[in-house]
């Protein structure tokens, strides 16, 4: 009978047990799963959008990256946009053309001041960098000056040292653009007119403005992800306790009672 009773006894503390880690796990499983069905609108509303957002992303980050350039070598968006279309034919990647424009900027400065080596270059194609009420010229307008005295002259090692002079490392590459001459760059510029495909300065900064809030989106999806693992680490740590709690609980020696 005293076995008997201890059997029971043992079983129904084994029993109680089992069935209280049973409804904190469900319990557990319920918080989780009315969170994670929160959170799954949100995120799926986040992801929509950068989905939809993907189908013109490459034309809006080239406007936008167009906007930063003509920031840095000192010309309008729509200058550049045609002067990008015009190197494009000519095989002259966008880097190649904001490095030689940049330079050219620094050395048409220089060259106002009296000082530089793009000066010399200048000077001996009797190319003034200002305009006749004094003013500094555009760096288009110098490029296209230049371009036509390249456009005259025989392709020669001092040719390419010229190119160099003004447009540093990139002007060698720049000389099949150069080639075409300002009426070459400006059949170019026409042409990409008739597409209606100049980047315009309110399409650089609406572009802009995109990538700017498609940056704070990311930022706020990531702070979702966050607060998800943030809810969800403290549960993980109860199945971890939980674990321990069922490893822990007293299972009943059956074989004591194998003889009766």
């Amino acid at each position: 009978g005293s076995l008997v009773v201890s059997l029971t006894a043992e079983t129904a503390q084994f029993t109680a047990a089992l069935d209280k880690a049973s409804y904190t796990a469900e319990k557990n499983f319920r918080s989780i799963s009315s969170f994670a069905k929160t959170a799954a609108g949100s995120l799926a509303a986040l992801y929509g959008a950068e989905s939809i957002v993907g189908f013109i992303k490459s034309q809006v980050d080239a406007a936008d990256a167009a906007g930063k350039m003509a920031q840095k070598v000192g010309i309008s968006v729509e200058e550049l946009s045609k002067l990008q279309y015009a190197a494009k034919l000519a095989d002259v990647d966008t880097g190649q053309l904001q490095t030689g424009l940049v330079k050219l900027s620094k050395g048409m400065v220089e060259a106002a001041n009296g000082t530089g080596q793009a000066r010399n270059a200048l000077s001996a194609m009797g190319i003034s960098v200002k305009n006749s009420d004094g003013t500094l010229k555009s760096s288009s307008q110098v490029l296209g000056d230049v371009a036509d005295k390249f456009a005259t002259y025989g392709d020669s090692a001092n040719k390419t040292a010229l190119a160099v002079q003004l447009f540093g490392k990139s002007g060698a590459e720049l000389i099949p653009l150069l080639n075409a001459g300002s009426a070459g760059i400006k059949e170019s510029a026409d042409e990409l007119e008739r597409f209606g495909a100049v980047i315009t300065e309110k399409a650089a900064a609406q572009a802009e403005r995109f990538n700017d809030n498609l940056t704070r989106l990311a930022t706020v999806g990531s702070v979702v992800g966050k607060t998800i693992a943030n809810e969800v680490i403290p549960y993980l740590n109860q199945f971890v306790v939980l674990t321990e709690i069922f490893r822990q609980i007293p299972r009943p020696n059956f074989d004591q009672y194998k003889a009766i």
